[in-house]
């Protein structure tokens, strides 16, 4: 097996130990993306969602992408309606996660936002 680049050891990692921690999410580290599954323990995708985009202007503008076993049409149209920027549908490759990340991290409206940071 061929040596994995960090980063992707790093998402197998968070994917396979993930649970919901808004304090972590909205405290003063800042993330420059969410991603959260929909059926996590405790909380879960949506609570988590919510929680964040009310927390500040900050959580309002952060991308966010659900991920989730569920990939029907009709989780996708929640998953965005709740606030998430992306739905990826398990099982979903690295390549493809960070294909999305890049994405969200690139669009139009994120740089322009970043200029005026």
């Amino acid at each position: 097996m061929p040596a994995e680049r960090p980063v992707l050891t790093a998402i197998r990692a968070a994917l396979r130990g993930a649970t919901a921690n808004t304090k972590c999410v909205t405290s003063s580290r800042s993330p420059d993306v969410l991603i959260a599954d929909l059926a996590m323990p405790v909380e879960d995708g949506f609570l988590l969602i919510r929680c964040v985009r009310s927390d500040s202007a900050f959580g309002r503008q952060l991308p966010a992408i659900a991920l989730s076993a569920f990939a029907d049409a009709r989780s996708e149209e929640s998953a965005r309606a709740a606030g998430f920027s992306a739905f990826l549908a398990k099982p979903a490759s690295p390549e493809a996660l960070l294909g999305l990340i890049g994405r969200l991290l690139n669009a139009p409206e994120r740089r322009r936002r970043n200029r005026r940071e």
